[in-house]
């Protein structure tokens, strides 16, 4: 549910930011809201990917640490 949430809230933002062009004036460009909206799922799943891999590594260090006895 949640994620549906998140996604909704992406995809209006990325729709009533498209058709926003650098001088002020606005524009519809729906190749424009495509690659934003692109964009922000590849920012998302980078960071899902850099947080499950910070993760993993401090699991495989912390049982390691643990695993070592002098």
């Amino acid at each position: 549910m949640v994620l549906y949430l998140v996604a909704a809230a992406i995809l209006a933002y990325v729709v009533l930011r498209s058709g926003q062009r650098a001088d002020g004036t606005w524009k519809f460009a729906p190749l424009r809201a495509t690659g934003m909206l692109a964009g922000g799922v590849f920012r998302i799943v980078v960071f899902v990917a850099v947080f499950a891999f910070a993760i993993t590594l401090g699991a495989l260090f912390s049982s390691a640490r643990s695993g070592f006895s002098p």
